[in-house]
């Protein structure tokens, strides 16, 4: 007769039966806890700063360092014509040549390049790698002042620097004015000279004075006429269409003129060589003399 066979089965505890392997003294199941270790809590948020952080920290640092953006090569946009001299301007960048670009002083930059008279606006700007572009703008002159020299004057009304003659000729109006100390003269003149552009383009082709006589009066000499105009700044569209249809008739009329005057709107004043008054059209009696005219 076959013994019987006792079998033995392995039994591995749940994770549930684990934590309930031991009971205590009054018979209930002690449960266990599992804690995180402290390393792992500590490590954890640890490691997230510093992928948030110290990454773009390291980038940064590395863009600021690296010999690679280093200035190199300058690109100079400047007038070729113009009076400001492109190696002028290349002696003023050279200096920065070998520096960080991300790091370039620009402003102190800026500051020299503006220092030169002709200068009215600067552009930099860094092209990566290893490039700075550089565009200068000059300051447009629109007429020669007059003073104690010939000083150029831009279109804000602005002195640029003293005229040099060994420029050659420069097709530029002299301005003049009554009174040294007017300011607002200088006003007056560049106003005309842009009305006289835009409204009387043939007398601005031959535009070679100005005198300001003060408000907003001013004497104009112009190759396109034989004789000066006197004109009001502001009403020379106006005037002009008044003109036009006399204006065949004043040198066989008048003879030799010594000036015409535009700023009344009732009448245009003809001041002849020969008389001394003034003659009048448009008007139903000419003044007899310049103060009445005016």
């Amino acid at each position: 007769m076959k013994s019987p066979v006792t079998r033995f089965v392995l039994h591995r505890p749940s994770s549930s039966d684990a934590r309930l392997s031991r009971r205590g003294a009054d018979g209930r199941p002690i449960v266990k806890r599992r804690r995180r270790r402290l390393l792992t809590r500590i490590l954890r948020p640890l490691l997230v700063v510093v992928l948030v952080v110290g990454a773009p920290v390291g980038a940064t640092t590395w863009a600021l360092t690296t010999p690679r953006l280093a200035l190199e090569e300058v690109r100079i946009d400047i007038d070729p014509e113009g009076r400001v001299a492109s190696d002028w301007v290349r002696s003023q960048v050279m200096p920065l040549r070998g520096h960080h670009l991300l790091r370039l002083p620009l402003g102190e930059l800026e500051t020299a390049l503006l220092s030169h008279r002709w200068v009215d606006a600067v552009s930099l700007r860094k092209e990566l790698p290893r490039r700075l572009s550089v565009r200068v703008i000059e300051r447009r002159p629109a007429a020669l002042l007059y003073e104690d020299e010939l000083v150029y004057l831009d279109t804000r009304g602005q002195r640029i620097a003293p005229f040099d003659p060994s420029t050659g000729e420069v097709d530029l109006p002299i301005v003049r004015r009554r009174d040294r100390d007017d300011e607002s003269a200088l006003t007056v003149a560049l106003a005309l000279i842009d009305e006289l552009e835009r409204v009387a383009p043939h007398w601005a082709a031959g535009l070679s004075e100005i005198d300001v006589l003060g408000a907003s009066d001013a004497r104009v000499v112009t190759r396109a006429l034989p004789y000066p105009v006197l004109l009001r700044a502001g009403t020379l569209d106006t005037r002009l269409h008044r003109l036009r249809p006399v204006l065949d008739q004043i040198d066989t009329r008048y003879g030799v003129v010594r000036e015409l005057d535009l700023r009344f709107s009732g009448r245009i004043v003809v001041r002849p060589v020969e008389v001394e008054s003034p003659a009048s059209i448009g008007g139903s009696e000419p003044p007899t003399d310049d103060a009445a005219a005016s």
